[in-house]
């Protein structure tokens, strides 16, 4: 990916459509539609990219970064509107556009970031067109939890700059002192953020609300109301969504057969969450068949006064492969990505509380700078 050196504007109607693929932009007319102004960098910027700003400026406080994916999630936004894709969504991609204080961090509107047009490509994906697909009144498949792939795959880009600024060039020594991220009022803001990108990029369109009065609850996820069970099933498990609230993951552990099932339920003000094997082992059901045949006991139960949330079940074993892990007591497990977030682990904790912890793979091991946010 090369920087850009001169002013350079582009052409949404100039790309070229076939039956199989699209093609990248042409790089060499206006833009044909107005609002693209205010997201795309049309000049060299003076500032280089956001990587460069970070190394030379950073670390940045939790309000700038938050002002910076404000920004980002604007242009991601606009993105998905009008069903454009970026293949190349990420720091080194991102400019910094104006910055009216390098010397003070805390003045949220020091930065203005814009992004390059470099790396977009058109697609056509019922999830995120904005015209009703009229299949949808008869097809439960279509009512699934999940984005289309280029939409998750935004947000993942989006969780990946989030904490890659978290993480910043100087930022791993001054997280390890006093830590603002435990200070600052408007953690829970960065903390339901996070949350919210995970959630795109791993689990799809789940619509939720964070308790503002108790950080250390999961958001409970609101399901839509259309009288029928909501499925999703990917490479690591089906998750089911049922019309009398109980939350089902086959989970596979990556492999291609259902090695076991996790059920989440409401009982009184409390979730209980258990943990059944299979009667034997078999391939992973379509979204619209029975549920995979289980033994009547079950073999591990955990119940919480909290707000667990059977999504973040969903996520966390979707990310590490280990369900029994995350429902354990054990205060913080190490998420291990199979979506391959270069130089980023992240932790998050049963009880609700977060943890971004940065590391660096070398000769194999891991070096951790860890940001915890309390409760």
């Amino acid at each position: 990916m090369k920087k850009l050196s001169k002013p350079t504007v582009s052409d949404f109607n100039s790309l070229e459509k076939t039956k199989n693929n699209s093609k990248f932009l042409q790089i060499s007319e206006k833009f044909q539609v107005k609002q693209t102004a205010q997201f795309f960098i049309s000049e060299s910027p003076k500032l280089g990219t956001l990587a460069d700003y970070v190394k030379l400026n950073g670390p940045l406080n939790e309000i700038t970064i938050r002002s910076i994916m404000n920004q980002l999630l604007e242009a991601a936004d606009f993105l998905q509107r009008n069903q454009l894709a970026h293949l190349c969504f990420d720091i080194e991609n991102i400019f910094v556009e104006t910055s009216s204080s390098t010397n003070d961090n805390n003045n949220s509107d020091a930065i203005v970031v814009k992004v390059s047009p470099f790396g977009l490509v058109q697609h056509e994906c019922k999830f995120c067109c904005e015209e009703k697909c009229e299949t949808k009144a008869s097809d439960d498949t279509i009512y699934t939890t999940d984005y289309c792939k280029h939409i998750r795959d935004l947000s993942l880009s989006l969780l990946t700059i989030m904490l890659g600024l978290l993480r910043g060039q100087k930022r791993k020594e001054a997280l390890i002192t006093a830590s603002e991220v435990a200070s600052d009022e408007y953690r829970r803001e960065t903390e339901a953020l996070a949350n919210e990108l995970m959630l795109k990029a791993f689990c799809g369109n789940v619509e939720y609300s964070v308790d503002s009065a108790s950080g250390a609850h999961w958001p409970l996820p609101r399901l839509p109301s259309i009288g029928q069970r909501v499925s999703r099933v990917t490479e690591y498990g089906r998750f089911i969504y049922e019309i009398n609230g109980k939350a089902i993951f086959e989970y596979t552990n990556g492999t291609n057969l259902v090695q076991g099932i996790c059920e989440v339920l409401k009982i009184s003000d409390k979730q209980k969450v258990r943990l059944y094997k299979p009667i034997k082992p078999c391939p992973l059901p379509t979204s619209s068949e029975e549920l995979v045949k289980k033994h009547e006991i079950f073999e591990k139960e955990f119940d919480s006064i909290k707000k667990l949330d059977s999504t973040a079940i969903c996520l966390y074993h979707m990310i590490c492969n280990d369900v029994e892990a995350f429902l354990s007591h054990t205060p913080a497990w190490i998420l291990r990505s199979p979506f391959a977030l270069p130089r980023i682990v992240g932790v998050i904790m049963h009880n609700g509380d977060v943890h971004l912890t940065f590391g660096d793979t070398v000769d194999n091991s891991i070096e951790i700078a860890e940001a915890k946010i309390t409760t």
